[in-house]
């Protein structure tokens, strides 16, 4: 399982590496999007 947070990755960088990972595991990756925010201070 991968927790992912999606402002600090680029979106299709994620989506190519998470399909080879998931090719390399033979379908068993999991992923758990948790939100998250940028503050500025």
């Amino acid at each position: 399982m991968v927790a992912v947070r999606p402002n600090f990755h680029q979106p299709a960088l994620f989506a190519k590496q998470s399909s080879n990972i998931d090719q390399i595991s033979n379908g068993r990756l999991a992923l758990n999007v948790v939100s998250s925010w940028w503050a500025t201070r």
